[in-house]
């Protein structure tokens, strides 16, 4: 647990307890950083698969453009992303919009 043989026998009780806990707490973020580059593992095998054996014509499957985001994010940037994610369908149905009406004529009400 990284605690010395003197800091066990003559220093303070509550000590081993936080080693004990620090010890804990590393674990698990070599847990959870293992588990991502296992997940960056499995997502890099399964493009590959996925490419290998699609059809004639299909699109190529890619892998992520950017890392997965495991940092807890603040109410501000959960509403900006959202914002962001709002203006891209509302330019996408747009585009749809315009698309149409250059394809048909607009119609009249």
């Amino acid at each position: 647990m990284g605690m010395s043989a003197d800091e066990y026998w003559y220093g303070d009780p509550y000590l081993a307890v936080g080693y004990r806990r620090a010890d804990e707490l590393r674990r698990r973020r070599q847990n959870e950083s293992l588990w991502l580059q296992g997940l960056y593992i499995y997502d890099a095998f399964s493009v590959t698969m996925a490419n290998a054996f699609k059809k004639k014509g299909a699109k190529a499957v890619s892998y992520p453009e950017k890392p997965y985001d495991v940092a807890k994010k603040t109410k501000e940037e959960k509403e900006a992303a959202a914002k962001a994610e709002q203006l891209k369908i509302k330019k996408h149905f747009e585009k749809m919009r315009k698309d149409w009406i250059r394809r048909n004529g607009e119609q009249k009400k």
